[in-house]
């Protein structure tokens, strides 16, 4: 067996991402959501909430640690095949839109006063696009988020269980689809996502929670801010992982010498 054979032979579990990220996170995650409110509603509502409360920030810590990963990721891309590197590409602009509308591009942490036609039509007297009135506000709010949930369920959670063990191209480091599709470790984040609203909805539908109760703080209050949380870390995790299975690529190509070979099948 080649040196290349042999590296491409090696499981990918061992050049992924370590429990502690892909399961402890998650499950920290829950802890503090369904802990906190125990606290109280003030300190709840402190710690939490609000645009420098705890989800936001997370959030925001989220995305910046992601499009570090992703600049790394698009040093390295010539060891990628030509069309994940548009994929990349993308996902980085996307990455930058959701940190850029999450802190209302530097006004909430620059301070600076919107410009009078933004304030008038946004909801909220945000320099952002989201919370826009009407069609235009619905469209970068609504459209974003329903995109994101159908990725989470589909390519983040169905695909990396039902396809990946059974398809040998998704196995395959030379090809477009192993590096696209997520394994199994945003699994975790990625159902987390799907059904932190589902409680919301539920109780939403059949009662009436006062915001100071334990359900309205833990289940309907924070479920917003909450699945943009997880949302973020399914981007971090997505190129967190893309980085750290890279090497295992560029290693076998330079075991090769021959990368334009081992790529021209997967282009």
């Amino acid at each position: 067996m080649t040196q290349s054979k042999r590296l491409l032979a090696r499981p990918a579990s061992t050049c992924d991402l370590p429990a502690i990220l892909w399961v402890g996170v998650p499950i920290a995650s829950l802890a503090v959501g369904l802990l906190t409110p125990l606290l109280g509603y003030p300190a709840w509502l402190s710690l939490m909430m609000g645009e420098f409360g705890f989800l936001e920030q997370a959030t925001v810590v989220f995305l910046v640690a992601a499009l570090v990963f992703w600049v790394l990721i698009l040093r390295r891309r010539r060891s990628l095949p030509v069309r994940v590197r548009w994929v990349m590409v993308l996902g980085g602009l996307a990455a930058i839109f959701f940190l850029g509308e999450e802190i209302s591009w530097g006004q909430h942490y620059l301070r600076f006063t919107p410009p009078a036609a933004v304030v008038e039509i946004n909801r909220k007297d945000e320099f952002n696009l989201h919370n826009i009135e009407g069609v235009w506000g619905n469209l970068f709010n609504n459209f974003p988020r329903q995109v994101m949930l159908l990725g989470c369920l589909v390519v983040g959670v169905v695909v990396p269980l039902v396809l990946r063990p059974r398809v040998r191209r998704i196995q395959d480091p030379r090809s477009f689809w192993f590096w696209v599709i997520p394994t199994r470790r945003l699994v975790p984040i990625c159902l987390l996502a799907v059904f932190s609203t589902v409680p919301e909805h539920i109780l939403n539908q059949w009662y009436r929670v006062a915001d100071d109760t334990y359900l309205g703080m833990a289940f309907v209050d924070s479920a917003g801010e909450f699945k943009e949380y997880c949302y973020a870390f399914v981007i971090l995790l997505y190129f967190w992982s893309l980085w750290r299975r890279l090497p295992r690529l560029a290693r076998s190509v330079h075991a090769e010498n021959d990368a334009p070979d081992v790529f021209r099948g997967a282009e």
